[in-house]
This record gives C-alpha cells, structure tokens and sequence, in this order.
C-alpha cells in the first residue's frame, strides 16, 4: 500500500479547507440543514431485524420439534406413573435410539433382524445392557446388547395383559421365568420363518 499518496492528499486538502473557512462560516444554515438531514434518516423498522431472530429460532426451534415430532415413532412411550419407579427407562434419551432404531440410517436393528418398526420401550442399564422391544405388529422382544442376542416373548403369556404399562410389567417382573425364542434374520419363530416342522427352540432367560 503505498502511504505516500494518502500523506499527499492529506496535505493537498488542508490549504482548501482553510480558504474555505468564511464560507463555511456563512453556509452555517445550510451544514446544519445537512446534518439534520443526516441525523433524520429513516431507522429501519423493526422487521429488519427479524431475520437474525429467525436464524437463531431455525437453529433451536426445529431442534425442539424434530424431537417432539419424532420420538413416538421411534420408541413406545408409557405413562410417567409407571416408569417412575422403574429401574429400566422409558426416557428416549436413554433408549440409543440414534444408534440402533433410525429408520434414516442404513443400519438399523430391525434391519440386521428383519424385522419392521422394531423400537425400543425400557433399557435396562446394568452389565447385561438389556432392552425391552417392540415391533409393528406388537410383538415383544428382549434385546441384550452384550452378546447382540434377540429373543422375542411368546405371546401367550401376555395375554392376560391389557395395556402397554401391564404388559411391560409382567416382562420386567417375570423376566426369570419367560420362555423366549431366539430371533435372527432369516428365522422369526412367530412366522416359522426359516423352521422346518414348526420346530422352535425354547430358552429361558
């Protein structure tokens, strides 16, 4: 950058401005003219500003709502009453719901088991890691995530069971005792899938 020509200007200006000083001086009117002219510029009205307010709500707003949007698909919900004093959760941020149950990802756990709408309704956080699963048709499953067993609930025993709340219930209480079937991608014991002679092994948990 070349300062001289700045310094040189400076200079050059300063003569001017001084042979103009009575001019100045007489033309006080029309300066203030001026200035009120400057100072009395429209402000801009308040909507200009609404964009920044707008970026900073698109940040957070869609947040809030893809949550509230997302999550009844993504996992069962029960009534806070009965999770409350529950070990196991039922709160989706403890469901690993990214991690295995987004339909958006190409790999999901339904996927890997074939199973649609797989999801999660309570995780058990202990060393075994075990959920508690169902699918679209209502199906549940026991998931433990240490040994990437899946094990789906006969039925049966939950037909004594009403709601979601009971049924959770009876699995969580009687989790010793149930007969569960193991669940793998080419073999679902609830549609024979992949059985010859409707032969289902039987394993207790």
């Amino acid at each position: 950058m070349n300062t001289n020509m700045y310094e040189k200007n400076d200079e050059a200006s300063v003569p001017e401005t001084h042979q103009e000083d009575d001019s100045v001086l007489q033309n006080t009117g029309g300066d203030d003219e001026k200035d009120r002219n400057e100072h009395s510029l429209p402000t801009p009205p308040p909507s200009a500003k609404r964009p920044k307010t707008d970026r900073h709500e698109a940040e957070v707003a869609p947040i809030e709502f893809s949550v509230s949007r997302k999550e009844p698909e993504l996992f069962l919900k029960l009534r806070d009453d009965y999770t409350n004093g529950l070990t196991w959760s039922n709160h989706p941020r403890d469901l690993a719901i990214t991690t295995y149950f987004d339909p958006k990802k190409e790999l999901t756990l339904g996927g890997d088991f074939n199973i649609e709408g797989l999801r999660p309704v309570l995780r058990e956080e202990s060393p075994l890691d075990r959920f508690l699963l169902v699918d679209n048709v209502m199906r549940w499953y026991i998931f433990d995530q240490g040994s990437d067993r899946l094990r789906w609930i006969n039925g049966e025993d939950l037909d004594e069971c009403e709601t979601n709340e009971e049924k959770a219930d009876f699995i969580v209480c009687e989790l010793g005792n149930l007969c569960v079937q193991p669940v793998s991608s080419d073999h679902h014991p609830a549609e024979n899938r992949g059985l010859e002679d409707d032969i289902v092994p039987v394993e207790i948990i």
